[in-house]
């Protein structure tokens, strides 16, 4: 708990990132982490692999980008700023360890930044938007990458599917009238955005994300189940797919556990 108190006082951030909650969920990510360091080794291990079968391919080796950067879990830091002249990494928040690690390499460069792009517009104006304002926003959100010029790779780390989870809460907290089809619409739309600006880059595109999210109870029973494949087309440019276990028996109240079945997909860029 002190561990978790001390992040949260010291670790530098936006308004956005603590009155959202983004900060609140990295430190409890980062904690679920030490729990469950051995049950998610197989899937840390499978989303290596992927990465480094996409890197085989990638030809120029200028700037790299990481969406989703979190702890630097999902991807091999070292061998990005090995291959690359600039290795870019994006989230909204980055964590202590997450900066110790960057400052290792001259040529890694932390990146704060809204990836769902929505959230300061919220923050200003969300309170009072309605449906079709909200969808305007999503449309016409200024990418928060152009000034970084060519990008030859590029990397979603398993962001996909977490872009919508705080935006949303927050407009159901500010705007309890609405109902859920537009809560649910709205979220759709900040994942839609999120692979439009994937596949604008001109450079070898990385998607790993989730394509279902599964709860069960304690005798194994389902209980909860969202399918992301079938609603965000991700399954046409899947080349492997696993089962991350990320809430294993006892973390969850009742012995309930949740696992994930993640995706890697090779994303059509604008280079193809």
């Amino acid at each position: 708990m002190l561990r978790e108190s001390w992040a949260w006082l010291s670790t530098p951030c936006s308004r956005e990132a603590r009155r959202f909650g983004y900060l609140k969920e990295a430190i409890a990510f980062e904690s679920r982490h030490r729990r469950c360091d051995a049950a998610w080794q197989e899937h840390l291990v499978r989303c290596h692999a992927a990465v480094r079968e996409s890197l085989s391919r990638c030809e120029r080796h200028g700037t790299a980008l990481v969406m989703g950067s979190g702890l630097a879990l999902e991807y091999p830091l070292a061998e990005l700023a090995a291959r690359f002249e600039r290795v870019v990494l994006a989230d909204m928040v980055h964590l202590h360890g997450m900066r110790r690690q960057a400052a290792r390499h001259d040529n890694v460069v932390l990146l704060e930044t809204d990836l769902s792009m929505i959230a300061r517009r919220l923050l200003d104006h969300g309170s009072a938007a309605d449906a079709a304002e909200l969808d305007m926003w999503i449309t016409s959100v200024p990418t928060p990458f152009a000034s970084l010029g060519p990008v030859d790779w590029v990397l979603s780390a398993n962001v996909l599917s977490q872009l919508p989870l705080l935006p949303v809460a927050w407009l159901g907290r500010q705007q309890p009238h609405l109902d859920s089809a537009t809560l649910e619409h709205f979220g759709r739309s900040l994942m839609l955005r999120h692979l439009d600006l994937l596949s604008g880059f001109e450079a070898e595109c990385l998607l790993l994300a989730d394509a279902e999210h599964t709860v069960r109870d304690a005798v194994g029973n389902e209980v909860e189940h969202s399918d992301f494949a079938t609603a965000l087309g991700l399954e046409t440019h899947a080349v492997s797919s696993w089962t991350w276990p990320v809430a294993p028996r006892g973390e969850l109240p009742d012995d309930w556990t949740r696992e994930h079945r993640v995706v890697a997909c090779r994303w059509p860029g604008a280079l193809r």
